[in-house]
């Protein structure tokens, strides 16, 4: 068993669906809206809410925690995955 007294999160700068990924990866559903840029901009939304929200929790139970601001370019859909 690992265990660990440090976390490397990395914020999402465009997270999204993810082709190469999605052929394997069950959590990864495509629909009709997901190419529409509206669509996009609220997963990203709320994807970022959601991280934001984690990291408050994790902060505020004394969690050792390092954020990293993903960038726009070169385009990393699944770029909160860092061991990918």
């Amino acid at each position: 068993m690992q265990t660990t007294s440090k976390l490397l999160m990395v914020r999402p700068a465009r997270f999204s669906y993810n082709e190469e990924t999605a052929q394997n990866n069950y959590f990864q559903q495509k629909t009709e809206l997901s190419d529409q840029e509206s669509e996009q901009d609220r997963i990203a939304e709320n994807a970022l809410r959601e991280f934001d929200a984690f990291v408050k929790l994790l902060k505020a139970n004394d969690v050792d925690l390092t954020v990293v601001q993903d960038t726009a370019e070169p385009k990393t859909p699944d770029s909160i995955f860092p061991n990918n």
